[in-house]
């Protein structure tokens, strides 16, 4: 997601999983080409397991490489004035699961769409430090300041896990087009100034 949503074109995919290559190795690295499989080309990944030995606990490194021209990076296209805006609600844990029932985890199709409006200036998935700590990132990269709103019911600090949340910035008046192609929860949190 952090890689799209900077407009970078992934070139390849690196997958360790320090768990056996069996069932549940085999099910997670099912799962990660489901989701490359979104992307309009394809996308080589390279698997690594542990077979050495027996594993008690499952975990999952991703690295993604891509490439983008300086020229076209989108980093830091934000404006005075926009809303930022937070597509999907902030859950950590075995909320996660919930939450994606209910269609309220911001997902790779959401990136590729944001990414795609001509009017969205900045996207920017939210992981495990919160959606405040991203919006500072997305300030300071235009050289601006987040003002929260105070209307928004969203908790900034909370965790959004394995990124169930995706920001974006846009003038106000595009507020409604986003939310009108966004089927997740669309929650105006500020204003950059």
């Amino acid at each position: 997601m952090e890689t799209l949503a900077i407009g970078a074109h992934a070139k390849c995919m690196s997958v360790t999983l320090p768990l056996e290559r069996g069932k549940f190795g085999l099910d997670i690295l099912s799962g990660i080409r489901a989701e490359v499989s979104l992307l309009a080309y394809d996308v080589p990944i390279i698997d690594s397991t542990e077979n050495n030995f027996k594993v008690r606990q499952s975990g999952a490194g991703v690295t993604v490489i891509g490439i983008v021209n300086r020229a076209s990076i989108r980093l830091g296209y934000s404006r005075r004035d926009d809303v930022v805006l937070s597509i999907g609600l902030p859950s950590v844990g075995r909320e996660v699961l919930l939450a994606e029932k209910r269609g309220h985890v911001a997902d790779l199709n959401d990136v590729l769409e944001l990414a795609r409006l001509p009017y969205v200036h900045d996207v920017i998935p939210v992981g495990s430090r919160g959606i405040h700590h991203e919006t500072a990132i997305l300030a300071k990269d235009s050289h601006l300041r987040f003002v929260g709103s105070q209307k928004s019911t969203i908790k900034l600090e909370k965790s959004a896990g394995p990124a169930t949340v995706v920001l974006c910035s846009v003038a106000a008046e595009n507020v409604p087009a986003v939310t009108r192609v966004i089927e997740k929860p669309v929650n105006v949190i500020g204003v950059l100034r």
